[in-house]
């Protein structure tokens, strides 16, 4: 699972990223949930299987946060690639890794991947006002404002996102 992008290496901008896709003044309550909410922890709410048919004593979570997402995940960082190919993870414990999911695109590109999100058009369903501003820039909704804040403080023609993510492991139990 992934969370919320972020602008690669410009951490600083975090707060403004998450006030837009988190906050009750954002999208916050418009995601479907606990679905966001579950990606965004990146899967440390969910359980490993504890039924017969799995090896509870092998679960393990591959985060793929570099170290600069998630400073609460005290958890040694392995660089990639692996040094050894046939055993590529740490044999004990969770353990974070450099990001690995990262797109560069022109503004209109984001923008237009922004527009496909659920809770963006959730909101401006319940927000006709902002619909009918859509495509003005500062005095646009709610996307067009947050693109044009974060084009402000970047001062780019393109960006890099990436997305902190997580992969759950665990063996099945040989029958």
């Amino acid at each position: 699972g992934y969370s919320d992008p972020r602008v690669a290496g410009h951490p600083e901008l975090i707060p403004l990223i998450d006030e837009y896709c988190n906050s009750d003044r954002g999208l916050g309550p418009y995601w479907q949930e606990p679905g966001h909410k579950i990606c965004g922890n990146l899967y440390r709410d969910i359980d490993f299987p504890g039924s017969d048919e799995w090896d509870a004593g092998s679960g393990k979570r591959v985060y793929f946060t570099g170290d600069t997402y998630y400073p609460d995940l005290k958890l040694p960082l392995h660089p990639l690639p692996a040094s050894d190919s046939e055993n590529p993870f740490p044999e004990e414990g969770n353990f974070r890794t450099e990001m690995i999911l990262s797109k560069t695109m022109p503004w209109a590109e984001i923008e237009g991947w922004w527009r496909t999100w659920s809770a963006l058009h959730t909101y401006l369903d319940k927000h006709p006002e902002e619909k009918a501003r859509t495509g003005q820039g500062k005095d646009g909704d709610i996307l067009d404002r947050f693109v044009y804040n974060l084009k402000e403080k970047l001062g780019t023609d393109e960006v890099t996102l990436e997305w902190p993510m997580v992969l759950m492991i665990i063996k099945k139990r040989r029958v």
